[in-house]
């Protein structure tokens, strides 16, 4: 008796771990997405014949869309349930990033990119959510701490890897990346 209440202790805890890793995984796609293609600015620039000014829309257009992804997705979860609409995001953004390492156009680039933005607001939307929801008290707060600072650390190692990868690959390789990561992250 005593072994088996061990074991269901030991297996709700190992579930908040992996969902606090799933969680915190989920809030670095925001800056991952921003910052691991940037030192590929001037090459999509170059390959596009776009002007800076176009292709830093593929930046403010991704900033202003996951704003309006989290405003719309977080109201849409709470009446329809966390679980479809994190797949929602997770898919859109997903997809969205294949889309944005095939795009033929700056303009296809930026559309592409504002539905990955969408798809990346409703993954953080739910998330965090989803910690409300799924802890309380201290456990919420330090949750909550942890996944702001993997989302603060991201955005210090991604334009660092986005460089070294642009060694190796294109900037569509960074995509790639992405596309990966949200594969992992939908299996996940």
């Amino acid at each position: 008796m005593l072994t088996e209440n061990a074991s269901k202790i030991q297996q709700k805890y190992l579930g908040a771990k992996g969902l606090i890793v799933l969680i915190a995984v989920m809030n670095m796609f925001v800056p991952l997405s921003i910052d691991l293609y940037l030192p590929a600015l001037p090459t999509i620039g170059i390959e596009f014949a776009a002007t800076p000014l176009m292709v830093n829309l593929t930046l403010v257009s991704f900033f202003f869309f996951f704003a309006v992804g989290i405003l719309l997705f977080g109201p849409v979860s709470d009446k329809y349930g966390r679980r479809k609409i994190l797949l929602l995001g997770i898919v859109l953004y997903t997809l969205a990033s294949g889309l944005c390492a095939f795009a033929g156009s700056i303009y296809s680039l930026i559309a592409y990119r504002i539905v990955q933005a969408l798809g990346a607001g409703g993954m953080v939307a739910v998330s965090m959510a989803v910690v409300k929801d799924a802890f309380y008290g201290t456990t919420k707060n330090r949750v909550l701490a942890l996944v702001q600072a993997m989302a603060v650390i991201a955005p210090m190692v991604a334009p660092v890897i986005g460089a070294f990868l642009l060694q190796f690959v294109s900037w569509r390789g960074t995509f790639g990346v992405l596309i990966a990561a949200g594969a992992v992250n939908l299996a996940a």
